[in-house]
């Protein structure tokens, strides 16, 4: 059977009798319904920059756990955006007149760049700089080496190096 279009007064009346007729606003959308959708979505820009930028503040960007073959770990190092957190696991004081220095070794003969100096006990925060960060993202290994009271007087270890551990990136 082909296929018949009803009169056009049929659709009102079965629209009606449902009682589903509704007419379409003839006007754009409203100006509250604008400010709405807007401030919606400034809302979750902002979250997302928030959430984003607390991430890259509370979150280490690089972890090394330095270990010592017979003790275990010794120190847990996270270098986060501006500072690199030392966090002595097993107590290892430095003997009378030294001091504990940490290096990146950048390789393909660079010297070493420091870190500052690390406790044997207890806990450091290290500021690093712009120069430091851009030598950390393109390090693979620290050292710590056994350097004279207050450091390297020269800027390059000159104690024996007596630690090191890969850095990885989280």
């Amino acid at each position: 059977m082909p296929a018949v279009a009803p009169p056009a007064h049929v659709w009102p009346r079965i629209a009606a009798a449902v009682g589903t007729r509704r007419e379409r606003p003839t006007r754009g959308v409203g100006l509250w319904q604008a400010l709405a959708a807007s401030l919606a979505a400034v809302a979750v820009l902002l979250g997302g920059l928030y959430f984003n930028q607390t991430r890259s503040v509370d979150q280490a960007q690089y972890v090394a756990v330095v270990t010592d073959q017979q003790t275990g770990p010794v120190w847990l190092l996270q270098a986060f955006a501006r500072e690199l957190r030392v966090s002595t696991v097993n107590p290892r004081p430095a003997p009378a007149g030294n001091s504990y220095e940490l290096w990146m070794l950048q390789g393909a003969g660079l010297p070493p760049v420091s870190l500052g100096l690390i406790p044997g006990t207890g806990n450091a925060v290290l500021p690093l700089n712009a120069a430091q960060l851009g030598v950390l993202a393109q390090t693979m290994t620290l050292a710590v080496s056994l350097e004279p009271a207050g450091g390297s007087p020269t800027g390059l270890p000159t104690g024996p190096v007596i630690f090191t551990a890969p850095l990885l990136r989280v």
